[in-house]
């Protein structure tokens, strides 16, 4: 063996060579590669459709009758179908009162326009911040500071000698607005408004005694013949007439001596008010009893019939005094009511005179005690505050008013979606209220009552249909998700490649429980019929509970959960939706978010305010490392060089 390597060794001298150099130890050695950078990937926020469902898995059933309940309670108003009446999908069944329903809309109809009118003031006052300022502005700002530079100057200013004197007129002109008469008691314009009073009460007695005369001319009562052919004539034609005329005379005649001696035994000035008062009474009794007479006289005379002893002129005549006694008698109830007005008047003029005199006392005495030091500390403050507005005019809005406002719109926004989400509940709410047939069929049972209680928990009406009909369970957190009428998709084991749509027309209000798992049976209407399907076979049905259209969506991956808050992490970014998606490296580290978040499914997640359409945000990190690439350390010896090319042989030969 020794003579070959020798002999090998001889002839290929170089490869020995190289075999003496290797033997021994060589020493492990290690290379490193760069440091990888920090990568983060991205994601556009976008807007589009979410939608979410639930899944559950059962049996084509043989049995097609379903039991309608209502989703709400209340009181049944009216019953829309009857026994036997075919009905179709989304036919009315039963309505219930919804009065309470109805103001909800409403309420949420406020609410949404609040919000709106709300975010339209945010979305000005944020315009008015980015809008540069304009020279009429900066006027305006110097101009409310010279005001206040003003109004300070003039509250440590003394009082003015004219405001003074102005004062002063004011309480020497409430003073005799307020003054009493000469008993010290009574206000001096009532005063004059009872003495005023007097003449017009002798005036109104002249009336009172003139239509009694009148009166007394066409009845004769007494001090005249009066008018004999006139007298038996009236008396003939209507007996009735004649009673009630000379019935009524007695008591106009007593009423109006009562005021007219009440009235002359009045003072023309300073009379006792009460006595004035008394005598008033009279007169308006007074003149009650002479209307009373004259309509019965003039009843009378309108029966009356002319002779040859008594012409149709002398019946005119008489007709004509009287209806002038009526009217004065009439024009007598306003004047006396002008009395009254004016009394009332004088007693209001006299009251507002009081509080307009401790009003201007009071301003006098401020005045002249010269401003507060609370007032000139005010006129301070506003100095002060203008001063610093018209500063904030020269430089402008800065970076955070402007992030303040954008926050703003975006909470109201927010507060927008929330209302009009909630108006939208309310809508779909009141809908309930008038119960849908969710399928095509015949009514086979009607078991609502008009004025009866409708709940969720008492079927109103059974529907049997000629659709086929699946029944799937759901556990107990995805059946809470479910409603009557919401679509479902339906595929098959036996068909893989039928999908149908359908229709879910009954939940199950009461569970099952099996081994401490409760669940609960849904029915659901098939839309279109397929004869492929047989009672029996198995389906499964994904449920759509709920869908978003054009609404802000980030995959689930970006939302952190700090504290209960949610929160994304954004970055700004030039590249491109597919470099994105592999990472991009920052000389920035992205920045923290709070978003406010809705509806989600497994992969997306609805985004109610923090972020805008086209941000981009973080989905993964790649954090920064470092690689190296290694040789271990090896042993070698003569033994070693079977292994060299053209050498047979191997370790241990």
């Amino acid at each position: 063996m020794i003579r070959r390597i020798a002999k090998f060794a001889k002839r290929k001298s170089v490869i020995g060579f190289s075999l003496v150099a290797v033997t021994g130890t060589i020493i492990g050695t290690q290379v490193y590669k760069p440091v990888t950078p920090t990568k983060y990937v991205l994601s556009t926020v976008s807007r589009g459709t979410l939608v979410t469902t639930v899944s559950g898995s059962g049996q084509v059933s043989a049995e097609n009758q379903i039991d309608i309940t209502p989703k709400v309670s209340g009181t049944i108003q009216k019953v829309l179908v009857t026994l036997g009446e075919e009905v179709n999908t989304d036919t009315a069944l039963v309505a219930i009162e919804q009065k309470d329903a109805s103001k909800s809309v409403r309420n949420a109809q406020q609410s949404v326009r609040d919000a709106q009118i709300s975010l339209e003031s945010a979305q000005i006052a944020y315009d008015k911040l980015v809008k540069p300022q304009s020279n009429a502005a900066l006027l305006q700002a110097q101009d409310a500071v010279s005001q206040a530079q003003r109004s300070l100057a003039k509250l440590q200013a003394p009082p003015d000698a004219i405001d003074v004197m102005n004062a002063q007129a004011k309480v020497d002109q409430a003073e005799q607005d307020a003054k009493l008469a000469a008993d010290g008691k009574t206000p001096k314009t009532v005063r004059d408004a009872y003495d005023d009073s007097v003449n017009t009460l002798n005036s109104m007695v002249v009336t009172l005694q003139k239509s009694l005369d009148d009166s007394n001319d066409v009845l004769a009562v007494e001090g005249t013949s009066g008018n004999i052919n006139f007298t038996n004539l009236f008396s003939v034609l209507d007996q009735g007439k004649k009673i009630l005329a000379y019935s009524s005379y007695p008591l106009a005649k007593d009423t109006t001596k009562q005021a007219h001696d009440a009235v002359l035994a009045l003072a023309v000035r300073d009379e006792d008010m009460t006595k004035i008062d008394a005598a008033r009474a009279l007169v308006k009794t007074a003149l009650d009893a002479n209307q009373t007479l004259l309509d019965a006289v003039r009843a009378g005379l309108d029966a009356s019939l002319t002779s040859s002893s008594f012409s149709q002129s002398s019946l005119d005549q008489y007709k004509s005094t009287i209806q002038g006694d009526s009217n004065s008698i009439i024009n007598g109830y306003a004047t006396l009511k002008t009395l009254d007005d004016n009394i009332q008047k004088a007693q209001d003029a006299y009251d507002n005179a009081q509080t307009s005199l401790a009003v201007a006392q009071a301003e006098l005495a401020k005045l002249m005690a010269g401003t507060d030091a609370d007032q000139i500390a005010q006129a301070k403050e506003t100095l002060a505050e203008r001063t610093q507005a018209l500063a904030d005019v020269k430089v402008g809005a800065d970076a955070i008013d402007l992030k303040v406002a954008l926050n703003t719109i975006e909470q109201r926004k927010s507060a927008l979606t929330n209302a009009q989400s909630s108006l939208q509940d309310a809508i779909d709410t009141i809908n309930d209220y008038t119960v849908r047939s969710p399928i095509a069929g015949v009514v086979a049972k009607v078991s609502a009552k008009e004025a009866n209680q409708a709940s969720p928990s008492s079927a109103v009406a059974t529907v049997i249909t000629k659709s086929k009909i699946a029944g799937i369970t759901l556990s107990e957190v995805d059946v809470s998700k479910v409603k009557v009428g919401q679509k479902t998709m339906l595929t098959f084991d036996a068909v893989p490649d039928l999908t149908i749509s359908g229709t879910v027309a009954e939940v199950d209000l009461i569970g099952t429980a099996s081994q401490g798992v409760v669940s609960y049976g849904v029915k659901i209407a098939f839309d279109t019929q397929d004869d492929r399907i047989k009672a029996g076979m198995s389906v499964s049905a994904s449920v759509i509970t709920d869908t978003r259209v054009n609404v802000l969506l980030v995959p689930n991956g970006a939302i952190k959960q700090v504290n209960g808050v949610s929160t994304v992490q954004t970055l700004t970014s030039t590249a491109s939706d597919a470099e994105a998606a592999q990472g991009v490296t920052s000389a920035t580290p992205p920045e923290t978010k709070q978003v406010e978040t809705g509806l989600a499914n497994d992969q997306s997640t609805e985004i109610t305010s923090g972020l805008n359409e086209g941000d981009r945000i973080v989905t993964r990190t790649i954090a920064a490392g470092t690689t190296a690439a290694k040789t271990t350390t090896a042993s070698t010896s003569a033994r070693s060089a079977s292994f060299i090319p053209g050498i047979g042989g191997g370790p241990g030969r």
